[in-house]
């Protein structure tokens, strides 16, 4: 059996584990991860010379009317 399996199996399983981990977010938390993704991206897109921005998650007060529950 080859030494490296072990190790192999293990950070195959880790990675399994943190999938799984990852799904069962609540959507609004997979967006946040979604926008930090974007966040780190974001300055190294820019160094090579594209013209990008992450996506801002914070509305605007007043600007949108509230829905209301019943609708």
């Amino acid at each position: 059996m080859d030494p490296v399996s072990p190790e192999v199996d293990r950070l195959f399983a880790a990675k399994e584990e943190r999938r799984k981990r990852l799904a069962r977010l609540p959507f609004a938390e997979k967006v946040k991860v979604v926008v930090r993704l974007q966040q780190m991206a974001v300055p190294l897109l820019r160094r090579r010379g594209r013209q990008v921005r992450a996506w801002n998650l914070e509305e605007p007060q007043g600007d949108r009317p509230r829905r209301r529950v019943d609708d």
